[in-house]
């Protein structure tokens, strides 16, 4: 039997829970220095005390050695800052953009929260998208469109659950026909909370109406 498949046979299993792999190969490198012949089992992969070193244990993991990992990782970095760079000179372009557009549509009185809410969502993960696609849905509707085209529009935007919760909550507080399309789509899946929450936006609705249509005389 070769010394390697003897190694392999008579190491015992070490079920100490080490969640990084650096963490790992440090608790091997002690092990191996005091001449223990054990092994972790490590995403699937079993690690060695006297057989694996850093370099081993990274191609088990992931496939390259830590020199090719850590060049990898800074590449990476570098263009995720890059990335991120573009996204916020971008953003100083789109704000502007997404506040004149979303004035346009909304209630005058609602100006100055739809303001705060586009600095916030430009900010947010989604770096403004859901901005788009809920003023996408808020123009269509605002053109007399149907709440079929509407749905569409929404439809055709892939959202996860988060991003879709977003838009629907952005088109029912600022969209002034919001509340009807946000009903039509949930229909009779709403919660309680929801309900009440429609019937606000509702109410102010009716307000801002009338104080449009009968301004205070001077």
């Amino acid at each position: 039997m070769e010394k390697t498949d003897f190694i392999k046979e008579t190491a015992k299993e070490d079920k100490t829970y080490v969640h990084k792999l650096d963490d790992a190969i440090k608790y091997l490198a002690n092990a191996k220095k005091r001449g223990e012949n054990i092994y972790l089992n490590f995403n699937g992969n079993k690690l060695y005390s006297l057989l694996d070193d850093e370099d081993s244990c990274y191609v088990k993991i992931v496939g390259m050695n830590k020199k090719e990992f850590d060049e990898q990782e800074k590449k990476y970095m570098e263009e995720f800052k890059k990335r991120r760079e573009k996204e916020q000179e971008q953003r100083k372009v789109n704000i502007p953009k997404w506040i004149e557009r979303g004035l346009k549509l909304i209630y005058p009185q609602r100006a100055e929260d739809w303001e705060i809410c586009v600095n916030s969502r430009a900010k947010d993960i989604y770096n403004g998208a859901e901005l788009n696609n809920a003023l996408d849905i808020m123009e269509c509707l605002n053109e007399n469109g149907s709440l079929e085209d509407a749905n569409k529009i929404l439809s055709s935007m892939n959202h996860s659950g988060a991003s879709y919760s977003l838009v629907m909550s952005i088109v029912a507080n600022f969209c002034k026909r919001g509340p009807e399309f946000y009903e039509e789509i949930f229909k009779n899946k709403m919660r309680p909370d929801q309900k009440e929450f429609l019937k606000q936006i509702e109410k102010e609705n009716e307000q801002f109406e009338k104080e449009l249509n009968n301004p205070e005389k001077e």
